[in-house]
């Protein structure tokens, strides 16, 4: 399923679902998502302490100052995303890549991370 330009209900969001130019907005404290892929999104929420993130993909999307505290981001590519000053104090990260991203002053003490990857394709 395609959402274009709408704000969607992160609760609402199926498994396969892309978004395009969306708002994203969300009233549940305990947030799951799982293979959907956001391009040119704006999160109008930015507490995702506790969150799971699964197979998902970010292109585009803003995340500066946004809590990730306790998050567990498995298989995620994020390309092209800002997370100035984003905690991800203990989270938990496994074979996710972060490409092109804007990171400066994000922290990421005591988090768990394997097979991480920071690139920087933008210079080359």
């Amino acid at each position: 399923m395609v959402i274009e330009k709408k704000t969607v209900m992160l609760e609402d969001l199926e498994e396969g679902s892309v978004l395009n130019h969306c708002d994203i907005e969300s009233t549940s404290e305990r947030k799951l998502l799982s293979g959907i892929q956001f391009n040119h999104c704006s999160f109008l929420i930015d507490d995702f302490t506790k969150t799971e993130i699964l197979d998902c993909s970010f292109t585009h999307c803003e995340f500066s100052n946004f809590n990730f505290h306790k998050a567990i981001l498995y298989r995620d590519t994020f390309s092209v995303c800002k997370f100035m000053g984003t905690n991800f104090i203990q989270s938990t990260f496994k074979d996710t890549t972060f490409t092109d991203c804007l990171m400066t002053y994000a922290n990421f003490s005591e988090a768990k991370c394997t097979g991480v990857r920071f690139e920087n394709k933008q210079n080359e």
